[in-house]
């Protein structure tokens, strides 16, 4: 009888040792990396998700009212445009900063509330030029990289892209590109136009040039 109670705790110890030791497996590589994403516009959080074509990245977008429990995410990244954090998200915030969570604050603007832990200058760097440069190719290549510095045993540099430049003034592109793909020499004529004017006839003409 105590022979087979011994070899049924072995058995057991033996079971934990396997499942505590898959578990480890699952969180280390087959786990998707997850990134909470903190007060974006609802547009803004949209193109983030669609344009995450990662299946080794998961997006979870929440207000700042919904924020919380910041340590059960891999990576953090808030929009600080009106961005506030009551005392107990704070504290969160400050728990998963202190276990090496990367947590990144974009701060295109004079924001009132910077938060950036476990991210060097050069990271920081990348990050906003990927925020100030808002497009899906951006937004792509963006939870690629922030998901690079919370797991960079699952990412390499392969896995990413630089940050695209984008025009500050899309339309004068848009122009441009009308007049030398389509060889619409008038193109360059509605900058000089109403002002008014100047973004509808830029859409008009790309509209019927892709016709």
């Amino acid at each position: 009888m105590i022979g087979s109670q011994k070899k049924k705790l072995i058995i057991c110890g033996v079971l934990i040792v396997i499942g505590a030791c898959l578990y480890r497996v699952y969180t280390l590589w087959l786990r998707p990396t997850s990134i909470l994403v903190v007060n974006a516009l609802p547009a803004q959080a949209a193109d983030i998700v669609l344009n995450n074509d990662c299946n080794k990245i998961k997006i979870t977008c929440k207000s700042m009212e919904e924020a919380g429990d910041f340590d059960k995410y891999d990576a953090v990244l808030m929009y600080g445009r009106g961005l506030y954090l009551d005392s107990i998200q704070l504290c969160s915030l400050g728990q998963a900063a202190s276990k090496g969570i990367p947590v990144f604050t974009n701060t295109l603007r004079n924001f009132s509330f910077v938060a950036t832990h476990n991210i060097d200058s050069i990271q920081n760097d990348r990050l906003q030029k990927y925020f100030s440069n808002q497009c899906g190719l951006n937004y792509r290549n963006l939870v690629r990289y922030m998901g690079s510095i919370a797991d960079p045993r699952r990412f390499s540099s392969r896995d990413y892209d630089p940050p695209v430049e984008m025009p500050e003034n899309m339309f004068i592109a848009i122009l441009s590109t009308i007049a030398r793909k389509w060889k619409q020499p008038n193109a360059f004529q509605l900058i000089n136009g109403d002002g008014a004017n100047t973004q509808w006839n830029a859409i008009e003409l790309w509209r019927k040039t892709r016709l």
